[in-house]
C-alpha cells in the first residue's frame, strides 16, 4: 500500500520491483508479507530497504520474545498476535520494520 495526501494505492500480489518503486516514493509505503518469506525474497527486501541482517534472521526464527531494536535507519519490532481458532488460543509472531517512509510487516 502507498499512502499519499488524500489517496491510497492498494496493490495486491506485488513483485519485488513494485515494492522497490513504491519504497522510492517520498510518501508512506506499507509492504505486507504474509507468512515467512522465502530466503531470496527476504534478502532482496533487506537489501532494498537496508534492513539489518540480524533483524532479518529474527523474522524466520519465530518464537522471538516481543522486543524493539533500533538500527541506523529503522526500528525492528516483534510482537505476539493472539489468534483464536478451533477453540484454542495461540500466538503468532508479527515482525515490523519501521522506517522514515515505510512499514514492512511479516506474519
Amino acid at each position: 500500500m502507498h499512502y499519499a495526501a488524500g489517496r491510497l494505492e492498494d496493490v495486491a500480489d506485488t513483485d519485488l520491483n513494485q515494492c522497490k518503486a513504491f519504497g522510492a516514493r517520498p510518501d508512506m509505503t506499507w509492504i505486507d508479507v504474509q507468512g515467512i518469506p522465502e530466503s531470496a525474497t527476504l534478502e532482496a527486501l533487506g537489501a532494498m530497504f537496508k534492513l539489518h541482517r540480524l533483524a532479518l534472521e529474527d523474522v524466520v526464527n519465530t518464537g522471538q520474545r516481543p522486543k524493539i531494536e533500533k538500527y541506523d535507519n529503522h526500528l525492528f519490532v516483534v510482537i505476539d498476535l493472539p489468534v483464536i481458532g478451533s477453540g484454542s488460543l495461540r500466538l503468532e509472531q508479527i515482525s515490523l520494520f519501521l522506517g522514515d517512509n515505510s512499514l514492512g510487516r511479516t506474519e
